[in-house]
């Protein structure tokens, strides 16, 4: 067992050795220095203990790290190999085909070979064992960008309608429309299932400052632009007609009462001219004052019922009450 280990590990160093050797086209790729070789072979060699142990976690972060030096076929075909017997098909076909992109090098060692080729027939091994989840957001309103998020990975916005390849087992799919709230939904999946799951969205709720900007350019604007014309003008102008009319009219029933014990038979002597014609001029403005009132209490009405509100439903009324000595307006608004 001992002596069959000892081969993989010692054709990686020969690999190791002739990558940093390689063509001036592979030294970008490949390291040069022996600290990255030397830790790169002691990280692969880990990986393998842990791996035979059944530690398959522990294995997959010493095969990444020694990959990620060494950067070399065999690396690479250990952590593939490692991805798989861990049910991530999709991870280790990525790394297989990274694999099948290295370059070749002039010294590459005949296991370098070999675990291209092996790595090549496990990519196709993985393909059949991939699944296939798409994820259909809706209740997004116009306007407002959708998000998706699956295994706390969050989906380009341009590629949320497309279906994502993963891995068989467990996911959590998450989704929301702007800053809505969250819908969640769990979805366990086979090898090479493909699935289609429908997330509803709730609606994300108003901006602050724009709802309240509405909401008061709403009340502002009608009321304003309505009211402060119509109301004011008809509500003076109904009072004023109101009042004047009330008070001339008293002062003409006043002197009317006194003409009728000094003019018997309806015939005044000249000494109660003035009061006779002071009597016919408070009459006189007494109407006109009423007829005042009448037309500006028509236009307060009008203010009133033309006001958003009373369009609604539920509007204002206004009523005029006018009496001897009194004059008032009732309603509701």
């Amino acid at each position: 067992m001992t002596s069959t280990r000892r081969a993989p590990r010692l054709l990686l160093s020969l690999a190791l050795t002739a990558a940093a050797l390689g063509t001036p086209h592979l030294a970008a790729a490949q390291p040069k220095d022996a600290t990255s070789i030397g830790t790169a072979r002691d990280l692969y060699n880990e990986g393998l203990a842990l791996r035979d142990k059944g530690d398959l976690g522990g294995a997959l972060q010493k095969f990444m790290a020694a990959h990620a030096l060494a950067r070399t076929p065999i690396t690479g075909l250990e952590l593939a190999r490692t991805h798989a017997a861990r049910g991530e098909p999709v991870e280790a076909r990525e790394v297989c085909l990274g694999i099948g992109r290295t370059p070749v090098s002039p010294e590459e060692t005949a296991r370098s070979a070999e675990a291209r080729r092996d790595a090549a027939r496990l990519a196709d091994e993985m393909m059949p064992k991939i699944a296939s989840l798409e994820v259909r957001v809706v209740g997004v309103p116009p306007g407002v960008t959708a998000h998706l998020v699956i295994d706390g990975k969050e989906i380009p916005e341009v590629a949320i309608t497309a279906a994502q390849k993963v891995n068989p087992g467990g996911h959590e799919v998450l989704a929301r429309a702007g800053k809505g709230k969250a819908t969640r939904q769990s979805v366990v999946l086979t090898e090479g299932e493909s699935r289609t799951v429908e997330l509803r969205v709730e609606p994300p709720p108003p901006e602050p400052g724009a709802a309240a900007g509405a909401g008061a350019g709403a009340a502002r604007g009608p009321v304003e632009g309505k009211r402060s014309v119509f109301v004011p003008i008809g509500g003076t102008a109904a009072l004023a007609g109101f009042a004047i009319g009330s008070v001339t009219g008293l002062i003409a029933m006043a002197r009317k009462s006194d003409l009728d014990d000094a003019c018997p038979g309806g015939k005044c002597p000249p000494s109660e001219r003035d009061n006779l014609s002071t009597a016919k001029t408070m009459g006189t403005v007494s109407t006109v004052g009423f007829v005042v009132g009448v037309v500006g209490g028509a236009v307060l009405v009008y203010g009133l019922v033309d006001s958003p509100k009373a369009r609604g439903g539920g509007g204002p009324s206004v009523a005029a009450a006018v009496g001897p000595g009194s004059v008032g307006i009732h309603g509701r608004f």
